[in-house]
């Protein structure tokens, strides 16, 4: 008989339950406690994450989801809003959690150390590959287009950006996004060089 695969719903509880573990900073993040922390025996762990980082892939792949779907139904709702506006709020809905304390600390070490940033870069070019079909839709272009290859690297952009934000400043959702938004909307690769802006 076929092994019965657990639920998505499972492994992102499961990945949740890793990532608690990577973000303690009293732990060490290694194959034997994240397999301890998982529920999970050894073989099985193995079955689900390749390597031991992947085990907050679900839980990473999960926000981007809400991210990413979010950002679809906002366009099929919206009226005269931009998309920049739409990424933003959609991107302060989908991780407004991560401002918590554990959620921080999650981020702060997924980013700083190598094997999980990894992992990390690995789920954020899933949200590129997914938005630039929405995105296309949205702006009546082909899906192939440049224009929705830019529009949606720049989406992900302002979500990688504002993650990053929330973790050296420990700002909540909504004002990292509102500040990668504003960064973005002023075009920076369009303006001249050597001119000195004034600090945001």
């Amino acid at each position: 008989m076929p092994r019965t695969q657990l639920p998505a719903s499972t492994l992102v509880e499961i990945s949740r339950k890793c990532a608690l573990h990577v973000a303690d900073p009293n732990s060490t993040p290694d194959t034997k406690s994240l397999v301890s922390a998982s529920g999970l025996s050894e073989r099985t762990f193995f079955r689900y994450f390749p390597t031991k980082a992947d085990c907050v892939r679900p839980l990473l792949d999960d926000g981007n989801h809400r991210f990413v779907d979010g950002i679809a139904q906002r366009i099929e709702a919206a009226g005269s809003a931009s998309l920049l506006e739409i990424v933003a709020d959609a991107f302060a809905e989908a991780f407004d959690e991560a401002a918590a304390g554990e959620s921080l600390s999650l981020l702060r070490a997924i980013l700083s150390v190598p094997e999980f940033h990894r992992v990390w870069l690995s789920t954020n070019e899933q949200i590129t590959q997914r938005l630039t079909t929405i995105i296309a839709a949205a702006l009546a272009c082909e899906p192939e287009s440049l224009e929705a290859h830019i529009a949606a690297a720049q989406a992900t952009l302002l979500a990688t950006t504002a993650l990053r934000h929330m973790a050296e400043h420990s700002t909540d959702a909504a004002t990292a996004a509102r500040l990668a938004a504003d960064a973005l909307s002023t075009n920076p690769l369009g303006q001249p060089i050597g001119q000195q802006k004034t600090p945001q």
